[in-house]
C-alpha cells in the first residue's frame, strides 16, 4: 500500500496551523489584564514550592519529554512565581 504524501503533508500543515492559532490565542489571553501571569498571583508562596514540586512529581509520566527530577520542578515553579518566561 502506497502512502499518499500529498494528503499527509496537507494534514501536517493544518496541524501546524492549528498549533500556531492556539498559541496566538493563548498569548492574547495572557495579555488580558485580569488573567494572572504568575503563580504568586494565584496565591502560591515561595515557601510552598518544595511541597508543590514533591506533590506534582509523582503525577508526571515517566516518558515525559522533560525531566522533572533533580529539582527541575522547583526551579520551574520558582521562575513562574512572577510570570517569567522559561
Amino acid at each position: 500500500m502506497a502512502l499518499d504524501r500529498s494528503s499527509t503533508t496537507r494534514q501536517g500543515g493544518r496541524g501546524r496551523d492549528e498549533i500556531r492559532r492556539r498559541d496566538a490565542e493563548l498569548r492574547a489571553l495572557a495579555d488580558e489584564p485580569a488573567v494572572p501571569c504568575g503563580l504568586r498571583e494565584l496565591g502560591l508562596r515561595e515557601d510552598q514550592l518544595d511541597t508543590v514540586a514533591a506533590l506534582t512529581e509523582p503525577s508526571v509520566p515517566e516518558d515525559n519529554s522533560v525531566s522533572v527530577g533533580d529539582g527541575s520542578l522547583r526551579r520551574l515553579g520558582g521562575s513562574r512565581l512572577d510570570g517569567e518566561d522559561m
